[in-house]
C-alpha cells in the first residue's frame, strides 16, 4: 500500500474523555490480509486504537456517520508511513526497530467492510465518529484501577531490594516499571506479568517475595484500599489532545496522594468511582509472576 498525502500523524481527543468528534477523511486504503475490510484515516479522532508496541488496552468500539449512513467500526489500529517510499504499514506489521521508524507519521486505522464503504466517494467527505461509551468505561476503569494496583505492588515489595533501584512517582522503588512483561486491560479485570530473571535476581529478593505471596498481597492490598478510600483523587491524561505519537502522562493527585505513569491510553477522571478492588498474585511458570486486579 501507497499513499503520498498522508504526512501528519492522527490527532487524537481521546486522552482528554472525548467519545465522538468530527473529521476529514484522508485516506481509504485495503487492509492486508483482509480482503473485505478498508482502512479508514482522518486528520482527528476520539477513537482509541490498539496500540501496535503495547497493546494492553483493546482498541474503542463505536461507529462512524458518513451522511446518513452508518458504519460500524470492527477495529481500530495503528499504523506507520515510511516518508522515504511512501509505503503504509498496519499494526504488528510495523517494523519493531525503533531506530528504523523514527519520525514516521503514525495513524489511527479505522477498520469498517469494505462493502460498507465507496472509497472513491469518501475521500475528503466530514464524518462523525462516535465511541461506545459503556465499552471505553470498562476498560477505563480496570486501566485505572490496575495502575492504581501497581504503585501498591511497588509499596509492598519496597523493602525486598538488595539495592536501590529506579523510583516510581511516589518515591518507591519501581518492581512494576523493572519487571514489567507485559500488561493486558479487560473488560472486568486486569493483568499484569513480571519476568523475574536473573537480572532482577542481582538487585531483588526474589525468593524472599515468592515464598510471602500472600503476605505481599495483604499488603497490597491494604494499600491499594487505602488509596481507594480517598474520596478527592482526580485522574487526567496529558496533552489532553496531541499527535498519536506523543508521549503521554497519566497523572492523579488529591488527598495527598500523587502519582504518574507514562500511558497511552485511557483513564476515569475521578477515582472515586473504582471504591474497591481485589488484587490477586500468582505464580507463573520457572521464573514469572502474575498480578491479576479486578473490582471486589
Amino acid at each position: 500500500m501507497t499513499l503520498d498525502s498522508l504526512s501528519q500523524d492522527t490527532i487524537v481527543t481521546y486522552p482528554g474523555g472525548d467519545i465522538e468528534g468530527r473529521a476529514t477523511i484522508l485516506a481509504v486504503l485495503p487492509v492486508p490480509e483482509r480482503d473485505d475490510q478498508l482502512m479508514v484515516i482522518v486528520d482527528k479522532t476520539p477513537v482509541h486504537p490498539r496500540d501496535h508496541r503495547s497493546p494492553d488496552q483493546p482498541a474503542d468500539q463505536g461507529y462512524m456517520m458518513l451522511g446518513d449512513q452508518r458504519i460500524e467500526l470492527r477495529d481500530c489500529l495503528t499504523a506507520a508511513k515510511n516518508p522515504e517510499t511512501n509505503e503504509v504499514f498496519l499494526d504488528q506489521g510495523i517494523p519493531k526497530d525503533r531506530k528504523k521508524t523514527a519520525g514516521w507519521p503514525l495513524f489511527v486505522a479505522h477498520i469498517v467492510d469494505k462493502a460498507a464503504l465507496d472509497a472513491d466517494a469518501a475521500l475528503g467527505q466530514s464524518v462523525g465518529l462516535f465511541v461506545d461509551a459503556n465499552f471505553r468505561n470498562k476498560l477505563s476503569y480496570i486501566h485505572s484501577l490496575s495502575h492504581m494496583a501497581s504503585l501498591a505492588l511497588n509499596k509492598a515489595v519496597n523493602d525486598c531490594w538488595k539495592k536501590p533501584a529506579r523510583k516510581d512517582s511516589q518515591g518507591n522503588n519501581d518492581f512494576d516499571g523493572t519487571a514489567i512483561d507485559c500488561s493486558r486491560i479487560f473488560p472486568d479485570h486486569g493483568e499484569d506479568r513480571y519476568r523475574l530473571g536473573n537480572s532482577l535476581r542481582r538487585q531483588f529478593q526474589i525468593d524472599e517475595v515468592l515464598g510471602n505471596l500472600e503476605k505481599i498481597q495483604s499488603e497490597l492490598n491494604k494499600h491499594l484500599q487505602a488509596w481507594l478510600n480517598f474520596s478527592s483523587i482526580t485522574a487526567n491524561i496529558m496533552p489532553a489532545e496531541s499527535r498519536l505519537s506523543d508521549r503521554r502522562m497519566w497523572k492523579a493527585k488529591g488527598n495527598g496522594f500523587f502519582a504518574k505513569i507514562p500511558c497511552g491510553g485511557t483513564h476515569l477522571e475521578r477515582l472515586d468511582a473504582l471504591r474497591s478492588a481485589e488484587v490477586i498474585l500468582s505464580r507463573e511458570g520457572a521464573d514469572g509472576l502474575l498480578m491479576t486486579t479486578r473490582p471486589a
